[in-house]
């Protein structure tokens, strides 16, 4: 018995009959969780590679859009909305950082993600990772702010609004990297070219204008309007018709004297064949007056030609001898483009109510003209010779800023005949003359609005951005030539304030700045 006990003992630890299903049990657990670990890494492959995709394109869609003020908040709405809770997979740890010019933005990401098989053994969630860099293209940004000067009554808030306005251009990152011109186009019914351009002035109106002993008195800067289709075009100062008249004030006359003081034409005449001893009384119907109770017309000082004193020809302004001659109302110099925040902040602050008759398409051509690629090597007063840049530079932007009238509510209100009348002379001179091709008010107005309109759209068709900021009784477009809006690269470029809302005002010109940094940030 005990050898057959041994013997059985012997045969049963030899014998191999029934380790099939044990095996089997132990190998199904390997290959389970080997297969829940390969299915589970898969799932945190997956989930990487689409938290890297959305990285890039969440860099690529802040770095065309944000500043340095919102952009994590510009990658967390692209991230989110790409990645959008990939496989169940939480967005945590996200960072993002630019250069101080935004040129480079550097972002990364963190996803948990939840397992399915590793459970059981204990590892709930996978944690992934990814970064991304988008370097961008250095941009760069030219605008020329065009402004009115034709009336006013508060010009500290006004300036103080356009102040603020050009720190914040020249403080965004165009500004920092020294990417940012601003040209500055004031105008009234004249534009002032800067007498340093002499050489764009035709030589037969210099000559005329010496022969009449305008000349003598120093020509101010200011020149005629072009006729024909040079009206509305940005041709340069070639040879030929293309070069520019020199625009003088012309004396009044008995005429112009009885419409500015409201007179009677026979007394204004009276007062004009008696010279000077009875001008200071022309202006004294001004003085005494409040200028609540003016009208129009009667708001201007006198300007009156005297013939020549001690040899030199003189103009009599009693009312006002500084500003008044064959240059009276002619605004200050254009600033053509530059990158000196200084030259700019020192042509707003310069700034005056100038006065006037208004003539939009003046300022609006002579602002295409600080920026278009036809006038390169022009300006040579600008910050390179090599500017404007050409239409669609990669890379660079643009973009007008027209600002019309500013006043408190107890000022001018625009009115139609406040274009060109027979009582300021003007870059069309006077209504009666028909430089704008009719006599006629209406016409001369429908002309002067067309051509305004027809500079617009050629600016517009080369991509130029044109943001019209603009005063109007109730702050809004009513009562205002439709072609104002109409110039404007669509509903949201044209904003509006009313009399004395200045927050309005500061308001219209920071959205006009964010617009204008974003346009830089585009490209």
């Amino acid at each position: 018995m005990i050898n057959a006990f041994l013997h059985f003992i012997r045969s049963f630890r030899r014998s191999e009959n029934g380790m099939t299903l044990p095996l089997i049990a132990v190998s199904m657990l390997a290959i389970t969780g080997l297969t829940g670990l390969a299915i589970d890494t898969a799932r945190a492959q997956l989930v990487q590679s689409k938290l890297q995709f959305s990285l890039d394109a969440a860099g690529l869609a802040a770095g065309s859009t944000a500043s340095t003020t919102d952009l994590k908040a510009e990658v967390n709405k692209y991230l989110k909305a790409n990645f959008n809770g990939y496989l169940g997979a939480t967005l945590t740890g996200v960072t993002a950082v630019a250069n101080s010019t935004i040129t480079t933005i550097s972002i990364s990401a963190t996803a948990t993600v939840p397992t399915t098989f590793m459970q059981v053994v204990n590892i709930p969630t996978i944690t992934v990772t990814g970064t991304s860099q988008v370097s961008r293209q250095i941009a760069g940004l030219e605008v020329t702010v065009v402004i009115d000067v034709s009336y006013g009554d508060d010009l500290a808030d006004f300036k103080k609004g356009l102040v603020d306005f050009i720190q914040t251009l020249f403080q965004s990152a165009a500004g920092q990297s020294g990417n940012l011109y601003v040209s500055v186009v004031p105008f009234n019914q004249a534009v002032n070219i800067g007498t340093g351009n002499t050489a764009w002035l035709d030589p037969s109106s210099v000559a005329a204008n010496n022969a009449l002993g305008w000349g003598s008195e120093g020509w101010g800067g200011c020149v005629m309007a072009r006729s024909g289709s040079e009206a509305t075009s940005d041709d340069p100062p070639l040879a030929g018709n293309t070069l520019f008249k020199q625009d003088y004030y012309a004396s009044d006359t008995a005429t112009t004297l009885a419409s500015k003081t409201g007179l009677s034409s026979s007394t204004a005449t009276s007062y004009y064949n008696q010279g000077p001893t009875k001008w200071a009384s022309l202006n004294n119907v001004q003085q005494v007056q409040p200028i609540s109770t003016l009208t129009f017309a009667q708001y201007y000082g006198l300007n009156i030609w005297q013939g020549k004193v001690g040899g030199v020809q003189k103009y009599a302004s009693p009312l006002d001898p500084n500003v008044q001659g064959p240059n009276f109302m002619c605004p200050p110099a254009i600033v053509p483009l530059t990158n000196n925040e200084t030259a700019v902040l020192n042509a707003i602050n310069s700034v005056t109510i100038i006065q006037g008759d208004w003539l939009p398409d003046q300022g609006l051509e002579w602002g295409w003209n600080t920026i278009s690629p036809r006038w390169q090597g022009y300006w040579t007063q600008a910050a390179s010779a090599s500017l404007p840049h050409s239409y669609n530079t990669p890379g660079w932007n643009k973009a007008v800023v027209w600002v019309e009238g500013y006043t408190t509510g107890s000022g001018y209100v625009f009115q139609q005949g406040n274009y060109i009348d027979n009582h300021i002379y003007g870059a069309y001179g006077y209504l009666s003359q028909a430089l704008t091709g009719s006599s006629n008010e209406t016409t001369a107005i429908n002309t002067i609005n067309n051509r305004s309109l027809d500079i617009c759209s050629s600016m517009k068709a080369n991509n130029v951005y044109i943001y019209l900021l603009g005063y109007s009784a109730d702050g809004s477009a009513s009562g205002l030539p439709s072609f104002m809006s109409g110039c404007a690269t669509g509903q949201n470029y044209a904003f509006w304030f009313g009399p004395g809302d200045w927050g309005a005002f500061d308001t219209a010109l920071n959205s006009i700045a964010d617009s204008l940094v974003n346009l830089w940030l585009s490209k």
